[in-house]
């Protein structure tokens, strides 16, 4: 072999061994990118994952908050029901007192009037 060829088969023997090298590299650089790329999937459905389950446990404390605010209207609502029915019955007995001391005191004027009719006759 003349050290022309040789030296072209050498020149040929690197060109392969560059380009082989580019190709190793561009293949490692877009395994990177490709894992980066996956990364940074991952992390953006984190973020939203995390963000959807804070909106449910904002809804689910929203709803927690409204069904305690129907109970507690709901137990007001018995209470005030539970008032009114008392202050009924308070007033049905005050009546009642009122009624006897009218009548009462009707006896007690009735009763005057035949005492007087008696002394004046």
């Amino acid at each position: 072999m003349t050290a022309a060829t040789q030296a072209a088969l050498t020149a040929q023997d690197e060109k392969w061994r560059q380009l082989l090298e580019d190709k190793a590299a561009a293949a490692l650089a877009a395994e990177a990118a490709k894992e980066a790329a996956e990364q940074q999937w991952q992390q953006k459905l984190h973020v939203k994952g995390t963000q959807e389950a804070d909106m449910a446990r904002q809804l689910a404390d929203k709803e927690v908050a409204r069904q305690q605010a129907l109970e507690d209207r709901a137990a007001a609502a018995a209470a005030a029901a539970v008032a009114v029915k008392e202050a009924e019955q308070l007033r049905l007995e005050l009546q009642r007192e009122v009624n006897a001391s009218k009548a009462a005191m009707a006896d007690s004027g009735r009763a005057l009037e035949a005492e007087r009719a008696h002394h004046t006759k």
